[in-house]
Parts: C-alpha cells; structure tokens; sequence
C-alpha cells in the first residue's frame, strides 16, 4: 500500500468522469454563489456520488482505481473484506488531512 499521490487527484476525477458525476458536481458549483454553499450541499454530492457508485458499470473503475492505491490487482479489492477496505482507505486517505485539505481551499475561493 501507498500514500495518497499527485497522479492519484486526476485518476480519481477521471473515475468521477466515467460514473457521471461531473455534471451534479457542475450543477451543485452553479448553485453556489461561495465555497460555503457548495459544504451545505455536500449531502447531495455525496448522495450523488454513492447512487452512481453502486451503478453496475462504476465497480470495475474504481476496483481499478483503489488496485492502484492498494498496489494489488482489481479483484482482490473486490474480493476484499468490507472493514479491511475500510481501513485500508482510511490509512491511504487520512480525513483528517482531507478536511484540513478543503478547508485550505475553501478559504481561498473567500
């Protein structure tokens, strides 16, 4: 397993791309008139984003893109135990780096 890298931001839009999500992304930013907007919405994003996750077609994508995080092939991801991949994404992706991370940005967009 590795951390979390540069190349990994444009995989992981890339897999967003491929489930359809980027026009609710676009649709929720148009909405906003500050980046505050955009955090009170997030339950909608989120929601968004886990109905297009569970669609048929998105498994193989991010199977593929957690493999390359995980360094393993695509069917031990989707083979592996829900709570080990759990901790397994926690460890790679540190929320708390993540939440430090968005708030940085959003106080830019201020």
């Amino acid at each position: 397993m590795r951390n979390l890298q540069a190349r990994d931001v444009f995989a992981a839009c890339r897999v967003l791309n491929k489930i359809g999500i980027k026009d609710d992304i676009k649709k929720l930013a148009k909405k906003a008139d500050k980046a505050a907007d955009v955090w009170d919405n997030g339950f909608d994003l989120l929601f968004s984003v886990f109905e297009k996750a569970t669609s048929k077609n998105a498994e193989k994508p991010i199977y593929e893109f957690i493999a390359g995080l995980f360094e393993c092939e695509p069917d031990e991801v989707e083979k592996m135990d829900f709570f080990d991949l759990c901790e397994k994404l926690k460890e790679v992706a540190d929320p708390e780096k993540w939440k430090n991370f968005f708030n940085k940005a959003a106080n830019l967009m201020k």
